[in-house]
């Protein structure tokens, strides 16, 4: 995970998510999804704005060692592995 979701997690920390299957997505929850521009990278990023049904911008709780939205922009429902366990 890298220290991206710091101090939420540390890197090696272990993480409960369950698969996502279509369940309403919410502001400040946990996403596990695959990387829009890196093919088999999957990142773990925090739901900061919605736009309409399908488009999520997800941030890093560390600004300083996070690639995110920032760089990457909204990504899609589709790219959605998983929530993470409340």
């Amino acid at each position: 995970m890298g220290n991206s979701m710091s101090p939420s997690f540390s890197d090696g920390d272990e993480v409960l998510f369950d698969p996502y299957i279509n369940q309403t997505l919410n502001i400040g929850d946990i996403l596990l999804f695959n990387h829009p521009y890196k093919k088999n990278n999957k990142l773990v990023k925090r739901i900061t704005k919605i736009k309409g049904d399908s488009l999520y911008f997800l941030e890093g709780d560390n600004p300083v060692s996070s690639s995110d939205s920032k760089t990457f922009g909204y990504i899609n429902k589709k790219s959605i592995l998983a929530i993470k366990n409340k």
